[in-house]
């Protein structure tokens, strides 16, 4: 197979071919990308996994949907768990965490097609102020402040992610740390036209459960505006909607980090677009259902059964993020 060390003729926009995104098995047929020049744009480093493929060592996807489920937890065992990392959960005034679990569709990555459940942690480092003028009862649009600004959330402490594909969990953990769990997992994630379902297992283990129905249409859209606009602000919310990309620090895990000599702080650029509808926000619903298991697996360096930790520590969902067509590109800061 020929690697490309570029991005291919304007004429295609394929992106970057490599081994690691077109793995016979996990990979996928690299056809036609949108927004190739903003790609383009950015740095790639040549890299090569342990299972031989070559590839880049900055990630990115061409194709993927997301739907982000937040909440809070108890703030004592999420501030236990971050305690060796240096840093401290941010604290609701009423002594909760925020938490979130991504849902994600990946369709054409560096490292091919799959599934990616992830759990972060909203978070800064320990001696700076952690506190948030928001209360865990809030209006549920208030739990978004991270995403429009300032704000004294500085990072997403990426705990655990979960995956389907042996490809992508070698990539992410030998080029950026990702927490990705050794053991791939059996996935079912469907985004229908009246709800979002999900069920992930290790063979018949229960991991997440999760089927969330959406709330679209003319009132809905208008209701859920003005909630943006009454937790977040209007001038907050218009530099959002004429911004056509946003930008999410992250932090890997400190022994995975050094495991593989790299470095833990990541700085992902997620292209959202500007229509109107890239972004969509709305409560939890009566009628949404998010399950979470028991079983837990050890992966060698990390503690990265995440589930099992929001779960013991009181995961209650309050808002929801659908992303129907996001592009991304994680690097350096």
């Amino acid at each position: 197979m020929v690697v490309s060390k570029r991005l291919n003729s304007k004429k295609e926009d394929r992106g970057r071919i490599t081994e690691s995104r077109t793995d016979p098995t996990w990979g996928c047929s690299p056809s036609r990308i949108k927004n190739s020049k903003w790609f383009e744009a950015h740095k790639y480093t040549a890299g090569q996994l342990s299972l031989g493929h070559k590839t880049d060592q900055q990630y990115y996807f061409y194709d993927a949907t997301g739907l982000v489920i937040k909440g809070h937890c108890s703030y004592k065992e999420i501030s236990s768990a971050l305690a060796e990392e240096g840093l401290n959960p941010i604290r609701t005034t009423d002594g909760r965490a925020f938490v979130s679990i991504w849902f994600n569709i990946i369709r054409d990555s560096v490292c091919g097609e799959y599934h990616e459940i992830a759990i972060s942690i909203d978070a800064t480092q320990c001696g700076e102020n952690c506190g948030v003028d928001v209360a865990s009862k809030d209006n549920p649009f208030h739990h978004l402040y991270s995403n429009f600004g300032n704000s004294v959330c500085k990072c997403q402490f990426m705990h655990s992610l979960y995956i389907n594909s042996p490809v992508s969990i070698a990539w992410g953990r030998e080029m950026q740390a990702f927490p990705k769990h050794i053991d791939p997992v059996d996935s079912m994630i469907e985004d229908n036209s009246r709800c979002f379902e999900s069920k992930i297992q290790w063979q018949n283990d229960l991991i997440f459960r999760a089927s969330v129905r959406k709330q679209f249409g003319v009132a809905q859209f208008v209701k859920q505006g003005l909630g943006l606009v009454s937790g977040i602000g209007p001038l907050s919310m218009l530099n959002f909607l004429t911004a056509s990309q946003f930008e999410v620090p992250i932090q890997m895990p400190q022994k995975i980090a050094r495991q593989y000599s790299l470095p833990s702080k990541y700085l992902s650029v997620i292209r959202k677009g500007l229509h109107p509808g890239s972004v969509q926000c709305w409560p939890w619903g009566d009628s949404d259902m998010l399950e979470l298991g028991d079983v837990v697996r050890q992966s060698g360096s990390e503690a990265n059964n995440g589930h099992d930790l929001i779960r013991r520590s009181d995961f209650t969902p309050t808002v929801v993020t659908y992303l129907p067509f996001m592009q991304a590109y994680i690097g350096e800061p």
